[in-house]
């Protein structure tokens, strides 16, 4: 056997004796605790910024990348470019539309 085995099939062994141990030895899995009271998620600084950030990004790509011509065609990376620009501009809609419901239901208790 190699080395990789050898480490995977110890690692699965202390994996099922460290279940087995923790059950009181009964091999029995033990009900999974409740989860706490529900937390008022609320849009992290993070994800504005990474809205902003692929929104402003994605619109300077798709400006600029059919601007790189070559002989007057739009070059390969030009098309590629613009196709991430309009990706990421989806993609921070996407989160803008996330942080909005998240914004409204935060406002509005339940």
């Amino acid at each position: 056997m190699t080395v990789v085995a050898v480490l995977c099939v110890s690692l699965v062994c202390a994996n099922v004796s460290l279940a087995a141990i923790g059950s009181g030895g009964t091999g029995a899995r033990s009900e999974p605790a409740e989860p706490a009271a529900p937390e008022r998620s609320s849009t992290s600084l993070a994800e504005k910024i990474a809205c902003a950030y692929l929104f402003v990004g994605g619109a300077i790509m798709l400006y600029y990348g059919p601007t790189e011509r070559e002989n007057g065609q739009v070059t390969r990376d030009g098309k590629s470019e613009a196709v991430a620009g309009a990706a990421a501009i989806g993609i921070s809609i996407g989160l803008l539309r996330d942080i909005i419901k998240k914004s409204s239901r935060r406002k509005r208790p339940n």
